[in-house]
């Protein structure tokens, strides 16, 4: 599956049981939790934890994963979690610099992981992709590594659920990432402004023809 976060959160991802990070003291953001044998997404509290400089990586932070992804009734086993921006209705709106991240276990389709029950009663069993395993939805910045806001269940929640449907069915069988978006942005308005450019040399041409 395709996934917005960088080289670094890989690499820690893969030492993930080789190291116990410190929590911050204190330090969490609310995120929502569609656990695989639920019927209701809820609210909850994630711990942040302080990820210490790694060679030419800076510090950074991290979700904690734990209860979630390490000993969840339906969870697979060597579960690997990535983060990725979903496909969001047009009409959802986010303060700037913030962006909904879905957290899920790339590994669920291999590990044995359970039918996310939530997200099928979520979207009355017509979700485009059959997510397995523990799925969250937390804010933070573009790459979900240094800062963090509360999601908000009645703001966020049918975001996700367009997101759910769509992911997987034709042209949203992946979804953007945020960098995605940035140059989707770029390429309609350098087509605008050739389009424009081509469209005066026409009329310039029509005009010196005519006269």
């Amino acid at each position: 599956m395709p996934t917005a976060r960088s080289k670094k959160h890989q690499k820690a991802d893969r030492h993930k049981r080789k190291a116990n990070y410190p929590k911050v003291a204190g330090e969490a953001v609310t995120g929502i939790l569609l656990a695989v044998n639920e019927d209701q997404p809820r609210l909850v509290r994630i711990p942040i934890q302080n990820m210490p400089a790694e060679d030419d990586i800076p510090p950074w932070k991290n979700l904690s994963k734990d209860p979630w992804y390490t000993n969840w009734p339906g969870q697979g086993t060597d579960w690997f979690v990535r983060t990725t921006p979903p496909w969001l209705p047009p009409t959802y709106k986010l303060p700037p610099g913030q962006y909904l991240h879905v957290i899920y276990d790339d590994n669920f389709m291999i590990n044995g992981s359970a039918l996310n029950r939530c997200i099928q009663r979520l979207t009355d069993g017509k979700a485009g992709h059959q997510w397995c395993g523990n799925v969250m939805a937390v804010r933070a910045d573009l790459k979900c590594e240094h800062q963090f806001w509360d999601a908000k269940l009645e703001e966020d929640l049918p975001a996700l659920k367009y997101h759910f449907l769509r992911y997987g069915v034709g042209a949203h069988a992946s979804a953007p990432s945020g960098r995605q978006h940035a140059w989707t942005r770029w390429f309609f308005w350098l087509g605008s402004l050739l389009f424009l450019y081509l469209s005066y040399r026409l009329i310039k041409y029509a005009v010196g023809v005519l006269w």
